[in-house]
């Protein structure tokens, strides 16, 4: 198969059956479904079909960084990031895969930040085909060769590893991918536990880390 649908689930182990459902209605059922547990418990994984998933346990939680830890298990080209907070609309899978094929180099996702001074001051949600500096995991698609050829990303450095969506942002840029918005085709659902807050301070300190690396936003190119 194409298309590699990778997942990582900690907290909401309980919403797994609801989001497996979303999964197996969708218009496009030509995909693998890879889950990263790190919830240490069993998963309900439902009827989804056994010959089209995989799911890894984690020796402890390692956090999201596991979704990236999925992609050298996988064979398709086509690589589906999701969260376990997402509800997907039923063309979700169609879209993206779409997204993908008609721009296979770059990076294109709908959770997405344009910087202007800093990591929280940003412009978030832009509009479709727009150029980007950041896309979020949950809900993105982009090709397996930057995991092929920058183990890196498997393992980024320290100051990094909690943010490994803004990493990959920074290494797509090195290397000459560009990053896209697209069309919203699944929500966030708020539950309160979504640990983006505890992350602040760390998210803006990976911020300026990685500008000193030479990551240059948008809207500061000469």
């Amino acid at each position: 198969m194409q298309i590699e649908v990778c997942l990582a689930v900690y907290q909401r182990r309980e919403r797994l059956p609801e989001l497996i459902d979303q999964l197996r209605a969708q218009t496009n059922q030509d995909f693998n479904l890879n889950i990263w547990n790190n919830s240490g418990k069993k998963l309900n994984t439902g009827k989804f079909p056994e010959d089209r998933l995989q799911i890894i346990e984690s020796n402890g939680n390692i956090g999201s960084i596991g979704r990236f830890k999925l992609v050298p298990h996988t064979k398709g080209k086509c690589i589906i990031f999701i969260d376990d907070d997402l509800e997907l609309d039923k063309d979700f899978i169609e879209y993206m895969y779409d997204c993908w094929e008609d721009n296979p180099d770059d990076i294109q996702g709908w959770f997405t930040r344009v910087f202007k001074s800093g990591y929280w001051d940003s412009i978030p949600y832009s509009p479709e085909d727009t150029e980007v500096d950041y896309v979020g995991t949950g809900g993105m698609v982009l090709s397996r060769d930057l995991f092929d050829n920058i183990p890196d990303l498997l393992n980024p450095p320290p100051e990094f590893i909690k943010v490994e969506d803004l990493y990959l942002s920074y290494i797509a840029r090195r290397e000459g991918k560009k990053l896209y918005a697209v069309e919203p085709k699944c929500r966030i659902i708020v539950d309160g536990k979504d640990q983006y807050k505890e992350l602040t301070r760390y998210k803006e300190e990976a911020y300026y880390q990685l500008r000193k690396l030479g990551w240059t936003p948008i809207n500061m190119r000469g």
